[in-house]
């Protein structure tokens, strides 16, 4: 879901600064945490009314064969009758395309803007789009469009205001699991254990008492509360739309090297504090109480620009 969300508001950004519409029609997954129908009404019908009542994980069965169908009946087309008005992302690791007003208008994107329209193909193996100057400019809009529908602000206000009352201060905890305890060697995973030792650190660093903080965690995975006893905690047991909403109301968010939780932080205006396995560099987040591109994220923004 982060992954997506990056993609598509830096896209997004783009339109914003060239007044084009935009629409993702890969987005059937996630766009009803959002409200994000297509105008199409057989892509809607194929493929976003199926999933808007629907609340399991990515790695479910449903998910896995409409995202077959979609290359299948979409991807594939559109490659062949219209690759004259594709903009593929880069081939490779951690390539990357970045879009106006980060850098200027380049010859490949000048010349499919001469078209009624652009379509933007984002590669798996690993290249995205990306787009941090138009994030930050267009940040009020992007929250606006993307503002969550009525149930998941509903059921986040219902979360978050309890404890409002009795907390000063909430800090999102995403802990991911799943598909990183083998990605990459899990050289991104972050135990439990681990976390509670970073989260003990923080109140050392925030000077904060523990009955001053909530902790609000939120996962992919179960979480064992074993790890947490002596803190102040309370477990998301939602779906990942009001996780991700959850998270952006608190007042900071510690948590794994993930597009998800640095998106919330960004939805959210509040600083990530990505965990590690070494030591935490703790002063390099002091006085950073705001979203900012941090040194320590790996998957969201990437360096080759001048900043």
């Amino acid at each position: 879901m982060g992954n997506q969300l990056w993609n598509y508001v830096s896209i997004y950004a783009y339109a914003i600064e060239r007044r084009y519409s935009c629409e993702n029609f890969s987005f059937f997954e996630y766009a009803r945490y959002f409200n994000l129908a297509p105008k199409s009404k057989i892509i809607n019908w194929l493929f976003f009314l199926p999933f808007y009542q629907y609340q399991k994980r990515r790695s479910a069965f449903r998910i896995k064969i409409y995202r077959l169908l979609y290359k299948v009946f979409v991807v594939y087309p559109v490659s062949f009758f219209r690759k004259d008005q594709i903009i593929y992302s880069r081939d490779g690791v951690n390539a990357v395309y970045y879009l106006p007003p980060t850098i200027a208008v380049i010859k490949e994107l000048a010349e499919r803007e001469r078209s009624s329209e652009t379509i933007f193909f984002s590669q798996v193996s690993g290249g995205v789009f990306r787009n941090p100057e138009g994030v930050e400019l267009h940040r009020s809009t992007i929250v606006e469009y993307f503002s969550p529908v009525s149930w998941v602000e509903k059921n986040v206000r219902e979360f978050i205001d309890p404890l409002r009352k009795y907390y000063k201060i909430l800090v999102g905890v995403h802990v991911r699991q799943g598909d990183y305890a083998v990605f990459k060697g899990g050289k991104f995973s972050v135990s439990q254990k681990r976390t509670r030792e970073i989260l003990d650190e923080y109140l050392v660093f925030s000077q904060k008492k523990s009955d001053e903080v909530m902790f609000v965690i939120a996962s992919d995975g179960p979480i064992e509360e074993k790890f947490f006893q002596g803190l102040e905690t309370k477990v998301s047991k939602g779906s990942a739309g009001e996780d991700l909403f959850i998270l952006a109301s608190c007042d900071a968010i510690i948590g794994s090297d993930s597009t998800f939780g640095n998106f919330a932080a960004y939805y959210g205006d509040i600083p990530h504090i990505v965990m590690k396995n070494e030591s935490m560099d703790w002063d390099y987040y002091r006085d950073k109480d705001s979203y900012f591109r941090s040194k320590y994220e790996t998957f969201c923004f990437f360096r080759g620009y001048s900043e």
